[in-house]
């Protein structure tokens, strides 16, 4: 008897020590699932958290790309500028000095013309011809200056113009975007 009741405990034991078994099992089981689910979660994250950052990371870089653009527009636009009010500079510079000049001239035209020479000048000497020659010099040179600053007035207009064009803006635009590339 003593037998049968050791071996009757040693069977209940065994069981439960069996039923304890299979249900700890079955619970890592449910654990272990239940972690695969959150690691698969986990890497999901992880995977749009990436994909977030990638894109944080080009937008920024377009911002910089944009910024730059922007910052060659402003110093085009400025160089524009400086170039505009320089031909406006000059071109006032060459009327003024063209204005000056014409009036020169026509002071010393009407001073010729209406001199009296009669009372005044010993009509048979030099003093005559040499005033007519130096009115007629100083009309004639102050026509030429007239006439060449209009001209370098046209060129200075033109090439104030030709200086700003289509092409050097790209041109300019293309060396600021290489050395925002190559600065850092």
């Amino acid at each position: 008897m003593d037998e049968r009741l050791v071996e009757a405990a040693q069977a209940l034991l065994t069981g439960y020590d069996t039923a304890l078994s299979r249900q700890w099992r079955e619970e890592d089981r449910r654990w272990r699932t239940e972690d695969m689910c959150w690691r698969q979660k986990e890497l999901h994250f992880s995977d749009a958290q990436h994909t977030f950052l990638e894109q944080q990371r080009q937008w920024r870089q377009q911002d910089t790309e944009q910024r730059h653009l922007d910052n060659a527009r402003a110093l085009w636009a400025r160089v524009v500028e400086k170039n505009r009010r320089d031909v406006e500079e000059k071109a006032e510079q060459l009327k003024a000095i063209s204005t000056l000049a014409a009036l020169i001239s026509g002071f010393a035209l009407s001073a010729f013309l209406q001199f009296d020479f009669g009372d005044y000048v010993d009509k048979s000497g030099a003093v005559l011809p040499l005033f007519g020659v130096t009115m007629a010099l100083t009309v004639g040179l102050e026509t030429i200056c007239v006439i060449i600053c209009s001209l370098m007035l046209v060129s200075v207009f033109k090439t104030g113009q030709s200086y700003m064009s289509d092409e050097e803006e790209a041109e300019f635009m293309q060396r600021c975007k290489a050395f925002a590339d190559n600065y850092r």
